[in-house]
């Protein structure tokens, strides 16, 4: 007997490579916001040292040339926002460290019941965070004196956004991996990942 298009199996499949390939762009996303991050930092300690060389100072041509202006600014927001975006994707793929020296040769239905209780308890984990990191970009937006950083006066809020949205999805993830063990709790197990 064939699955039909719409069988709960058929969705489960899209739905989960629908989740991969969105994780993978974010994480993506991440990695590209990292390396500029990473450029940033290698322009900026190379303009400070040039920029300190007294024949370079003489030349007004290049008095642009020094470190880039609230660098430790940009990489704290940007490793923020590189570290959540990889949250789901990791999730997604079962590439959260596990410590299974009790369970090792246990049968993979008991992994997958146990994997589904971690599951829940990270996806309760998630929300709980995203919810108290929309409180504050809430908060943060919508206060009557706006904080910003202390060189760039960047609004500190705009950093929440990228965090909120990738918790988001992280919680939507974690939901997913739940089902996600459940299923194979109840099926085949899980699969082994050696």
């Amino acid at each position: 007997m064939t699955r039909s298009a719409a069988s709960p199996d058929h969705a489960f499949d899209r739905v989960e490579r629908g989740l991969l390939v969105v994780t993978g762009a974010v994480a993506i996303g991440g990695g590209l916001v990292l390396t500029a991050i990473l450029v940033m930092v290698v322009g900026s300690i190379t303009g400070r040292e040039l920029g300190g060389l007294s024949w370079i100072r003489g030349i007004d041509a290049l008095d642009w040339i020094g470190p880039v202006r609230g660098d430790f600014e940009l990489v704290e927001v940007g490793c923020a926002i590189a570290v959540f975006s990889f949250l789901p994707y990791c999730q997604m793929v079962r590439g959260n460290v596990t410590v299974d020296f009790f369970v090792h040769n246990a049968p993979p239905r008991v992994k997958a019941a146990l994997a589904a209780l971690g599951n829940l308890a990270f996806t309760a984990v998630a929300l709980l965070i995203a919810w108290q990191l929309t409180n504050a970009l809430v908060e943060k937006s919508t206060a009557s004196w706006v904080e910003t950083s202390m060189i760039l006066q960047m609004p500190v809020w705009w950093g929440y956004v990228p965090a909120v949205a990738s918790l988001a999805l992280l919680v939507a993830v974690c939901a997913f991996t739940v089902v996600r063990s459940v299923r194979e709790a109840l099926g085949p197990g899980e699969p082994s990942l050696s």
